[in-house]
Protein backbone atom coordinates (compact mmCIF):
# COMPACT_ATOMS: atom_id res chain seq x y z
CA UNK A 1 0.00 0.00 0.00
CA UNK A 2 1.71 3.25 -1.09
CA UNK A 3 0.05 6.22 1.30
CA UNK A 4 0.10 9.46 -0.27
CA UNK A 5 0.42 11.97 2.13
CA UNK A 6 -1.13 15.55 1.50
CA UNK A 7 -0.75 18.42 3.80
CA UNK A 8 -1.34 22.05 4.30
CA UNK A 9 -3.89 22.51 1.68
CA UNK A 10 -4.88 25.38 3.56
CA UNK A 11 -8.52 26.03 1.47
CA UNK A 12 -7.01 25.90 -1.68
CA UNK A 13 -9.37 23.28 -3.41
CA UNK A 14 -8.28 24.05 -6.77
CA UNK A 15 -4.45 23.34 -5.61
CA UNK A 16 -5.84 20.21 -3.59
CA UNK A 17 -7.57 18.74 -7.08
CA UNK A 18 -4.82 19.49 -8.95
CA UNK A 19 -2.59 17.72 -7.03
CA UNK A 20 -4.61 14.44 -6.47
CA UNK A 21 -5.20 14.56 -10.70
CA UNK A 22 -1.56 14.58 -10.77
CA UNK A 23 -0.69 11.68 -8.44
CA UNK A 24 -3.44 9.65 -11.00
CA UNK A 25 -6.72 10.02 -8.63
CA UNK A 26 -9.50 10.25 -10.90
CA UNK A 27 -12.70 11.92 -9.82
CA UNK A 28 -15.85 9.87 -10.52
CA UNK A 29 -18.47 12.26 -10.04
CA UNK A 30 -18.42 11.62 -6.50
CA UNK A 31 -15.14 11.62 -4.67
CA UNK A 32 -11.39 11.33 -5.95
CA UNK A 33 -10.79 7.55 -6.61
CA UNK A 34 -7.39 6.88 -5.79
CA UNK A 35 -4.63 4.77 -8.13
CA UNK A 36 -4.43 0.58 -7.47
CA UNK A 37 -2.91 0.49 -4.05
CA UNK A 38 -2.69 3.91 -2.86
CA UNK A 39 -4.50 5.56 0.12
CA UNK A 40 -4.21 9.47 0.33
CA UNK A 41 -3.68 10.39 4.61
CA UNK A 42 -4.72 14.60 4.60
CA UNK A 43 -2.41 15.65 8.16
CA UNK A 44 -4.35 18.95 8.87
CA UNK A 45 -4.75 22.61 8.46
CA UNK A 46 -7.17 21.82 5.69
CA UNK A 47 -8.90 25.28 6.37
CA UNK A 48 -7.91 28.70 6.84
CA UNK A 49 -6.34 31.56 4.21
CA UNK A 50 -7.80 30.11 1.10
CA UNK A 51 -10.90 31.13 -0.15
CA UNK A 52 -11.83 27.53 -1.10
CA UNK A 53 -12.36 26.08 2.19
CA UNK A 54 -15.88 24.66 2.03
CA UNK A 55 -15.03 22.95 -1.55
CA UNK A 56 -11.80 21.71 0.16
CA UNK A 57 -13.97 20.05 3.43
CA UNK A 58 -16.24 18.62 0.88
CA UNK A 59 -13.03 17.06 -1.45
CA UNK A 60 -11.36 15.40 1.95
CA UNK A 61 -14.99 14.34 3.61
CA UNK A 62 -16.06 12.67 -0.07
CA UNK A 63 -12.62 10.94 0.36
CA UNK A 64 -13.21 9.76 4.04
CA UNK A 65 -16.50 8.72 3.22
CA UNK A 66 -15.84 6.54 0.40
CA UNK A 67 -13.06 4.98 3.13
CA UNK A 68 -9.94 5.97 0.69
CA UNK A 69 -8.78 8.40 2.60
CA UNK A 70 -7.39 9.21 6.36
CA UNK A 71 -7.39 12.57 8.12
CA UNK A 72 -5.27 13.74 11.11
CA UNK A 73 -6.96 17.10 12.60
CA UNK A 74 -4.00 20.71 12.20
CA UNK A 75 -3.97 23.22 14.66
CA UNK A 76 -6.20 25.47 12.19
CA UNK A 77 -8.94 22.79 12.66
CA UNK A 78 -8.30 22.52 16.33
CA UNK A 79 -8.07 26.55 16.20
CA UNK A 80 -11.97 26.39 14.29
CA UNK A 81 -12.90 24.04 16.75
CA UNK A 82 -12.25 25.94 19.65
CA UNK A 83 -13.90 29.37 18.31
CA UNK A 84 -17.27 27.37 17.92
CA UNK A 85 -17.38 25.61 21.07
CA UNK A 86 -18.34 27.32 24.76
CA UNK A 87 -16.01 26.98 27.14
CA UNK A 88 -17.94 24.88 30.03
CA UNK A 89 -15.78 26.72 32.63
CA UNK A 90 -16.35 29.92 31.72
CA UNK A 91 -20.40 30.86 31.02
CA UNK A 92 -20.73 32.38 27.83
CA UNK A 93 -17.36 32.35 26.37
CA UNK A 94 -15.79 30.06 24.00
CA UNK A 95 -12.52 28.25 24.07
CA UNK A 96 -10.87 30.61 22.09
CA UNK A 97 -12.24 33.66 21.35
CA UNK A 98 -11.58 35.50 17.88
CA UNK A 99 -9.06 37.93 19.01
CA UNK A 100 -7.06 35.92 21.65
CA UNK A 101 -4.00 33.79 20.93
CA UNK A 102 -3.31 30.72 22.53
CA UNK A 103 -0.27 30.21 24.66
CA UNK A 104 1.71 27.38 25.42
CA UNK A 105 0.83 27.91 29.50
CA UNK A 106 -2.80 28.39 28.53
CA UNK A 107 -2.95 25.24 26.82
CA UNK A 108 -1.63 23.53 29.70
CA UNK A 109 -3.82 25.21 32.08
CA UNK A 110 -6.84 24.03 30.22
CA UNK A 111 -5.59 20.32 29.56
CA UNK A 112 -5.26 20.06 33.45
CA UNK A 113 -9.10 21.30 34.20
CA UNK A 114 -10.04 18.87 31.60
CA UNK A 115 -8.22 16.10 33.22
CA UNK A 116 -9.66 14.45 36.10
CA UNK A 117 -7.87 15.06 39.36
CA UNK A 118 -7.85 11.22 40.20
CA UNK A 119 -8.74 8.23 38.97
CA UNK A 120 -10.22 4.86 40.93
CA UNK A 121 -6.39 3.90 41.97
CA UNK A 122 -6.10 6.99 43.70
CA UNK A 123 -3.33 8.56 41.65
CA UNK A 124 -3.13 11.84 40.19
CA UNK A 125 -2.61 12.13 36.70
CA UNK A 126 0.51 14.05 35.50
CA UNK A 127 0.58 15.80 31.68
CA UNK A 128 3.33 16.13 30.26
CA UNK A 129 3.11 18.65 26.77
CA UNK A 130 5.75 20.43 24.33
CA UNK A 131 4.30 22.94 22.33
CA UNK A 132 5.99 25.18 20.09
CA UNK A 133 4.34 27.93 18.42
CA UNK A 134 4.70 28.51 14.57
CA UNK A 135 4.71 31.91 12.64
CA UNK A 136 1.63 32.56 13.48
CA UNK A 137 1.61 32.57 17.03
CA UNK A 138 -0.89 29.12 17.18
CA UNK A 139 -0.18 26.54 19.13
CA UNK A 140 1.47 23.32 17.47
CA UNK A 141 1.56 20.24 19.81
CA UNK A 142 4.72 18.11 19.23
CA UNK A 143 4.07 15.89 22.00
CA UNK A 144 1.58 15.41 24.91
CA UNK A 145 1.00 12.75 26.95
CA UNK A 146 -0.71 12.09 30.17
CA UNK A 147 0.42 9.21 32.96
CA UNK A 148 -1.03 7.73 35.91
Amino acid sequence: MIIDIIGDIHGYADKLAGLLTQLGYVHNGEYYVPPANHRALFIGDLIDRGSQQLRTLEIVFAMLDADVADAVMGNHEYNALAYATLDPYNEGQYLRSSSSRLSCSSIRTRLSQLMPSSTSSGKRPSSTSACTLDSSMSPTFTRASVTW
